[in-house]
């Protein structure tokens, strides 16, 4: 039987499917690891955000090329999570800093004056 002739199955539709759709998936990885660098250069992105984006894309990739797809999606959901979670918290984090500062210069004000 050749491929002219062989039966096409609803599974080799979706075995195609996901073929292209790794293909793109990972080709708009790229694209995005390349558009963080000329944000990185441009100076609208900070090192250590670049640098935790490529970690989180360039782990995707190898984790789906060695474990499959899904797991390499999991990774980046993963990476793009915690990222998401960080940025939502930031200002809590400032108002505890925030808060922190002012008690320590409160203590330390008070405790000079008794001394």
């Amino acid at each position: 039987m050749t491929d002219a002739t062989k039966p096409i199955t609803r599974l080799d539709k979706f075995a195609k499917f996901g073929k292209f759709a790794s293909s793109l998936g990972t080709g708009l990885s790229v694209i995005s690891t390349l558009t963080d660098v000329v944000a990185y250069s441009e100076g609208s992105l900070s090192g250590t955000r670049l640098a935790y984006r490529s970690v989180g894309t360039f782990g995707s990739i190898s984790v789906a090329s060695s474990f499959g797809g899904p797991y390499g999606a999991l990774v980046s959901v993963g990476f793009t999570g915690l990222e998401k979670a960080y940025d939502a918290t930031e200002p809590v984090r400032k108002e505890i800093v925030n808060s922190y500062g002012q008690f320590k210069r409160t203590l330390t004000s008070s405790w000079v004056k008794f001394k």
